[in-house]
Order: structure tokens, then C-alpha cells, then sequence
């Protein structure tokens, strides 16, 4: 399901826009993350994105702490062409990949190409990272990391080389 709000945003921030600048929008997007813990091991992450052509949105189920998807669904109400739901049938190759180093890559292969759609590839490559940021809460709250100290101690191997806070 959709993202209730995210047309509505659209359309507000349009008219805001459109009526403060005199200009024509040529382009705009919008994106929605968000992680539920639907069980002790189990995940939910959807990724959603709407612009003025098209609204697609990815729901995975992901086995915690291994990050193994176990289902995906895609809702593609809105295409640019018809022939970009051809693509849809791909996404079901998401099921039983591990959210791990060569993910991104793996997720270009599977959902890219000729025979694929660079934006299912970008909601997917956005799920590994919701995963991650939802894994991150979840060792959080299991070890009761309150301060900012006790994160920066608690996070070093994993972001390490990655964040300004963990160089």
C-alpha cells in the first residue's frame, strides 16, 4: 500500500513552490523509508518513492539479525510507460538474499539490466540500508545504548571508514 501521505506532499509542495517562485518544475521526487520490528526476528522495511511520473513502493520482510529477505512485494500503480511493469516480475529474486557486503551489486544484477528497472534497483539498494539502520536500532535498544558515547563505543567495527564519527 502506498504511502498515504506522499501524493499529498507532492501536491502541496508543488502548489507552494510553483505559487512562491515564478518558475516551472520540470522534476520532483519524493521518498518514504520505514522499518517496523514485526517479531523478535522478524522485519518489515518499505521503501516507497513518487514524482510526477511514476509511484513504486517495495515492502520486504527480513529475517533479523541475519538480514535474509524473506518475501517481497512491489506496488507499481503508477508507470511511465506500460512496459516498465514487465520489470515487476523481477523483484521475486529478492527472495533469499542476504543484506551483506555485495549486496548493492548483487541487487543491480538481479533487478537491473535490460530486462530490469533502475528504479526497483534503487528502492532495493535503499532497503539494504533501512535493514541496516533498523539492525543498528535494534542492537541499540537490546544493549540500552542511551548516550552518544555508548554508541560511538558500541558501532566502530561496522562504520568504520564510513562515518566522520567512527573514522
Amino acid at each position: 500500500m502506498i504511502c498515504p501521505y506522499i501524493n499529498q506532499t507532492l501536491n502541496n509542495y508543488l502548489q507552494l513552490l510553483t505559487t512562491r517562485f515564478p518558475m516551472s518544475l520540470l522534476f520532483m521526487r519524493d521518498k518514504h523509508l520505514s522499518a517496523h520490528q514485526l517479531a523478535p526476528d522478524l522485519l518489515l522495511l518499505e521503501v516507497s518513492f513518487s514524482d510526477i511520473d511514476q509511484v513504486l513502493e517495495l515492502r520486504c520482510k527480513v529475517k533479523y539479525p541475519d538480514l535474509l529477505i524473506q518475501k517481497a512485494e512491489l506496488d507499481f500503480p503508477i508507470a511511465p510507460h506500460e512496459t516498465c511493469h514487465q520489470a515487476e516480475a523481477n523483484i521475486a529474486n529478492l527472495v533469499g538474499v542476504t543484506i551483506q557486503r555485495g549486496y548493492n551489486q548483487l541487487i543491480k544484477e538481479l533487478l537491473g539490466g535490460q530486462t530490469g528497472c533502475v528504479h526497483m534497483v534503487d528502492l532495493a539498494i535503499e532497503i539494504g540500508h533501512l535493514a541496516y539502520q533498523a539492525k543498528f536500532k535494534m542492537q541499540g535498544r537490546k544493549q540500552e545504548l542511551q548516550t552518544e558515547e555508548q554508541r560511538l563505543a558500541y558501532f566502530p567495527d561496522v562504520l568504520a571508514g564510513q562515518c566522520v564519527a567512527y573514522a
